[in-house]
C-alpha cells in the first residue's frame, strides 16, 4: 500500500490532465548510429525494472550497474534533433556543474468560432551534477488554462467560462554516471513543496527512474551549451516542462504540440522527438514559446540567462482542495 500510494502521488499529481497529449505520439524510426552506440553499452548500465522498489516501499539500492536492462528501452530516446535547435549534435560526455532553465509556454487558440482557449506553462528548474557522482535539483511549475464557449454554441444557450491553475514544486536527488550513450541520472529521492528538504519534511524514496542526458553545443539557435535530458520511463512532469525537438511542424512544447486549432492537420504531430528538458550551462537558459490563434506552429526562442529561482512562487495554494 505504501508503494502504491507513493507512485500515485508522483505520477497522478504531476500528470493531471496531461497523459493524453503525451501518449499520442507515434514512435519515429530509430537512428541507426545512436542505436548502435546503445548496443555497445553494457546491459548492466540500466537498473532492472523489477528492482525499482522493495516490498516495503523503500527505494531499492539499484544502481546504474544493476543487471537485466534492455537496449530496446534505452533506444527509445534516440531520435534526430530538428531545426528548432539547428539540428544540434548530441554529445554523451557531460561535465559536472550547475545547469539552469526558465521557461514560458503559451498557446492561444479558437477551436471553433465560438470557442476560445489558452494554456500557459511557466517554470523554473535548476540541476547540479557534483563531482562525487550525486545530483540535486528542483523544479517549480505553474500550469494555467482558460476556456470559454459562447451562448451560440453551448447546449444550454448560456456563455460558459472555465479557469484552472495549479502550482507545483519538487526537489529531487540521486546519482549520475557516465555511459557510452550519455550520462544516466538515477532519481532516488523527492520532496514536495520545497527545494531544501528538512528533518521536519524529509524526502521520500522513489523507484530508480532514469534520465539520459547529453550536451548540445551552442549554435545559431542555442545561445549557451545545454544539458538535454529525456526520461527512460513515463514522467508526466517532464512532458509539461519538456520540448519536442524533432522536425515536425509542431516542434515546441511537448504537451501543447497537439493544437486544438483548425489550422493544423492530423499529420502535423508526427515525427516527434521528446520530450526533452534543456538545462543551460552558466548563465542558464530561458525558453519561450508563443502559439497564437493564427499560428500554424509554435514560435520558440532561446535566450541566455535565467531569472532567479523563487520557490515560493510555485507553492500550491493552501485554499485549493
Amino acid at each position: 500500500m505504501r508503494r502504491a500510494g507513493l507512485l500515485a502521488l508522483l505520477v497522478g499529481c504531476w500528470g493531471c490532465g496531461r497523459t493524453g497529449a503525451g501518449s499520442a505520439a507515434v514512435e519515429r524510426p530509430r537512428d541507426g548510429a545512436a542505436e548502435a552506440s546503445l548496443a555497445e553499452n553494457d546491459a548492466d548500465t540500466v537498473p532492472a525494472p523489477e528492482a525499482a522498489a522493495t516490498e516495503t516501499g523503500d527505494a531499492a539500492p539499484a544502481s546504474p550497474g544493476a543487471a537485466g536492462a534492455a537496449v530496446e528501452q534505452a533506444a527509445a530516446w534516440a531520435c534526430p534533433l530538428g531545426p528548432i535547435v539547428a539540428a544540434a549534435a548530441f554529445d554523451p560526455r557531460v561535465p559536472a556543474g550547475r545547469y539552469d532553465l526558465a521557461f514560458t509556454y503559451r498557446q492561444e487558440k479558437y477551436p471553433t468560432m465560438e470557442r476560445y482557449m489558452t494554456q500557459t506553462h511557466v517554470g523554473r528548474a535548476e540541476l547540479t551534477l557534483s563531482d562525487d557522482g550525486t545530483f540535486e535539483g528542483c523544479l517549480g511549475m505553474t500550469i494555467g488554462s482558460y476556456g470559454s464557449v459562447s451562448e451560440y454554441e453551448s447546449p444550454d444557450g448560456e456563455r460558459h467560462v472555465h479557469r484552472d491553475e495549479r502550482r507545483q514544486l519538487q526537489w529531487m536527488a540521486g546519482r549520475w554516471e557516465q555511459a557510452a550513450d550519455g550520462v544516466r541520472l538515477v532519481l532516488e529521492r523527492v520532496a514536495w513543496n520545497t527545494c531544501r528538504p528538512t528533518p521536519d519534511a524529509p524526502p521520500s524514496p522513489v523507484p530508480a527512474w532514469q534520465l539520459v542526458c547529453g550536451m548540445l553545443e551552442a549554435n545559431d539557435k542555442l545561445p549557451v551549451r545545454a544539458l538535454a535530458c529525456r526520461a527512460m520511463q513515463h514522467l508526466p512532469w517532464l512532458e509539461e516542462a519538456g520540448l519536442d525537438l524533432g522536425d515536425g511542424a509542431r516542434a515546441g512544447p511537448w504537451s501543447l504540440r497537439l493544437s486544438p486549432g483548425p489550422l493544423v492537420t492530423g499529420d502535423d504531430w508526427l515525427l516527434p522527438c521528446g520530450p526533452w528538458v534543456l538545462f543551460g550551462a552558466a548563465p542558464g537558459l530561458t525558453v519561450e514559446s508563443a502559439d497564437g490563434p493564427r499560428d500554424e506552429r509554435p514560435v520558440v526562442t532561446f535566450t541566455a540567462g535565467a531569472a532567479p529561482f523563487e520557490p515560493a512562487a510555485f507553492l500550491p495554494d493552501e485554499s485549493s482542495p
